[in-house]
């Protein structure tokens, strides 16, 4: 299922593999910081945050592939 098909509300942990390219937001659990925009690779894995301790949870917020998944620009 593409990133734009998935459902907003899906919520991912530190620890667990990327399924989509894209925007991230991160929620701080405890407080410890604001919410943070990040960019992430299909395949890597959610980070820790150093601060709460891998509490807080990821929210895809865009879809973006790779410019390498992107025939157009294949060399």
């Amino acid at each position: 299922m593409s990133a734009a098909r998935q459902p907003a509300d899906r919520v991912f942990s530190p620890g667990e593999l990327v399924p989509f390219a894209g925007i991230y937001s991160y929620l701080h659990a405890n407080g410890c910081g604001a919410a943070s925009e990040i960019i992430l690779l299909d395949g890597e894995v959610f980070p820790h945050c150093r601060q709460c301790g891998g509490e807080g949870n990821f929210r895809l917020l865009r879809g973006a592939p790779h410019i390498s998944e992107d025939a157009d620009f294949y060399e």
